[in-house]
């Protein structure tokens, strides 16, 4: 097959919905497929890439920090990929290049598979909407309900123009049909690179990168790797950090806005000697990191699956997390983590976290073949299939499809649901595709 995949993010961003797109063209590509990406570019320049296309984009920081979104026209890219011919489109964000999945999909006459990465629901306190209530305070009362209708309405709208919908977990399906959701929902994993994350420090190195940190080898360490934002709730185990008498220290690897709070709040509760920042790490060495901590830790609940939880078990650490439905097929309770939900759990799953890892019988090996079912060649191998049973259904009711009068739809959703005023004027940022001309 070829295979075209979309997405608002290029292969230099670092996140979660980047490395599902790396393992999967990973994968489909050792399959024999051939599989290309067309993204947006990190800056203003339209270009070819060794994996397909990138687009001219703008900041979008409006939206969500570091996110972009598409300017400029798009007719010779689009003649580029509708010369190739893709046998279908895999979308994997909802905004500009959606619309781009859209017209190629309508263009090239192939049905468009999504995967619904995000929930937005969470990530409404970055989104500035125009008509709000305020109390006598000042503040918006109206907010959360305004934003969870809003994107209800917009992932229902987003299903209207796929044939199928990826969903990594159970918990992002039911999600989708809460919406009702207008095509089929499949769950599918999104894989890891297992291998990546079983390499090992040797016992000085782990040592020495310990110690750049200020923690010791006798010392029980807490890591957390990831998006320093506020729907993490980093500051929640701060707080049950800085609460616990056993010594445990904690070091946060990632960048993000919350980062200057987070560090003024270690301040605040007294426990710089035992929070430590490292930073964003580059992707070669991540897994250097998970080989230094003792266990993972995380009180988010804003993930749809949690790729670094299944990093940190192919490391053969145990996680220590907040209850959230996305682990449901992860932890198995006491083996391989434990989950809490308040305070009082954090430190009873601590307190099994660390008997566990102290026991006679650890073994970080054992732990790490509890994620073999996340490999990238099992996504790839699962997506092949609903890629193929997609296009054969598509074909066989093409008569009942009709995607020419979509396009401003879709375009008419995103602005209804982001409520802002674009940055520039005269510029194709959400742009009507059918509307372009060439200068």
């Amino acid at each position: 097959m070829k295979i075209l995949i979309t997405s608002d993010w290029n292969t230099d961003a670092i996140n979660g919905v980047v490395t599902s797109i790396n393992n999967l063209m990973y994968g489909l590509r050792a399959r024999g497929h051939e599989v290309k990406l067309l993204a947006l570019s990190s800056n203003h320049q339209t270009r070819i890439t060794d994996d397909g296309w990138e687009v001219a984009s703008l900041p979008a920081d409006f939206v969500y920090p570091e996110a972009r979104v598409r300017v400029g026209l798009m007719n010779k890219i689009y003649d580029k990929v509708i010369e190739w011919r893709p046998d279908i489109v895999h979308s994997q964000c909802e905004f500009s290049t959606f619309l781009m999945a859209h017209h190629i999909a309508h263009e090239c006459d192939i049905p468009i598979v999504h995967t619904y990465h995000t929930v937005y629901e969470d990530y409404t306190h970055y989104i500035g909407f125009k008509k709000l209530k305020f109390n006598k305070n000042g503040e918006r009362v109206l907010h959360k309900k305004v934003a969870t209708k809003a994107v209800a309405e917009f992932s229902k709208t987003i299903s209207r123009f796929c044939e199928a919908i990826i969903a990594p977990t159970d918990k992002v399906k039911e999600l989708l049909l809460s919406y009702n959701s207008k095509c089929p929902v499949f769950v599918v994993p999104s894989g890891i690179a297992l291998e990546k994350f079983r390499q090992k420090l040797s016992i000085e190195e782990r040592s020495a990168l310990r110690k750049e940190y200020g923690i010791n080898d006798d010392e029980k360490l807490a890591l957390f790797l990831g998006r320093v934002a506020k729907e993490k709730n980093i500051n929640e185990i701060i707080k049950y950090i800085s609460d616990d008498t056993d010594g445990t220290k904690l070091l946060v690897v990632g960048d993000g806005p919350e980062l200057d709070n987070l560090k003024k709040l270690t301040k605040e509760l007294n426990v710089t000697d035992r929070v430590s920042f490292a930073g964003m790490a580059e992707p070669s060495v991540v897994w250097k990191y998970y080989c230094a901590g003792d266990f993972f830790t995380s009180a988010s609940t804003s993930e749809t699956q949690g790729l670094t939880y299944i990093e940190a078990l192919s490391s053969g650490l145990p996680l220590l997390c907040r209850k959230d439905p996305c682990l449901d097929d992860v932890v198995d309770e006491g083996v391989n983590g434990c989950l809490f939900t308040n305070e009082e759990e954090f430190k009873t799953g601590l307190n099994t976290i660390l008997k566990l890892i102290n026991s006679k019988d650890y073994d970080r090996e054992k732990i790490a073949m509890s994620a073999n079912k996340f490999s990238r060649e099992c996504f790839a191998s699962s997506l092949e299939e609903i890629y193929l049973e997609t296009i054969q259904t598509y074909k066989n009711n093409r008569e009942n499809i009709n995607r020419a009068e979509s396009i401003k739809q879709i375009a008419s959703k995103i602005k209804e649901v982001l409520a802002l005023e674009l940055p520039l004027k005269g510029s194709s940022i959400i742009g009507d595709e059918e509307d372009e001309t060439e200068d």
